[in-house]
């Protein structure tokens, strides 16, 4: 909280921190932590390292960089998660691999909530994304789950086939940025 409090929200901090992800193998955990946050605040569409800043280099958009990043919000929200730190838990797995680890052990009401990278521009936007043979084999393990599950993927002919016969919503979204009050 005192790191949010004390970075000024500029150009000049923003090419500092994607330094640090570019270079994260020599960066300190806590650094490369807030590098990670600084920058899913401060870029367009959250994505860490393939995309540009919002309004862009020279901060001529409509939106500028620091819209995202409304420090008391961000952390009262800080504050929230540590209240509530006891009931959080962090893996660091695949997805398949998370859900076979955990779903036996789960309680009858548990719903996973899955969000996959999108399957048409996937591999621009992300460092890790899937493959199509990625996306069938998720869709085969959920299609199998004995268990709720939510699913948030960009709405693709290839995605509604892999789960053709569940109930599928579309909902027509307008990316929208945060105004900075």
């Amino acid at each position: 909280m005192e790191k949010i409090q004390q970075t000024e929200v500029t150009i000049d901090e923003w090419y500092l921190q994607r330094e640090i992800q570019r270079n994260k193998d020599q960066a300190p955990d806590f650094d490369l932590a807030f590098s990670s946050f600084f920058l899913n605040r401060t870029n367009r569409s959250g994505v860490i390292l393939k995309a540009g800043v919002i309004g862009g280099y020279a901060q001529s958009g409509k939106y500028k960089l620091d819209c995202r990043f409304n420090k008391t919000a961000l952390i009262e929200k800080i504050r929230r998660i540590e209240k509530y730190k006891h009931r959080i838990h962090l893996y660091n797995h695949d997805a398949i691999e998370f859900i076979r680890l955990t779903n036996a052990n789960l309680t009858g009401n548990t719903v996973y909530c899955i969000d996959p990278p999108y399957f048409v521009k996937g591999s621009t936007l992300y460092t890790n994304f899937y493959e199509p043979k990625d996306h069938q084999y998720i869709a085969d393990v959920l299609n199998d789950l004995n268990r709720p599950w939510l699913l948030t993927y960009d709405n693709s002919p290839d995605i509604q086939k892999l789960y053709n016969g569940r109930r599928q919503h579309r909902f027509i979204l307008t990316i929208a940025q945060h105004i900075k009050r």
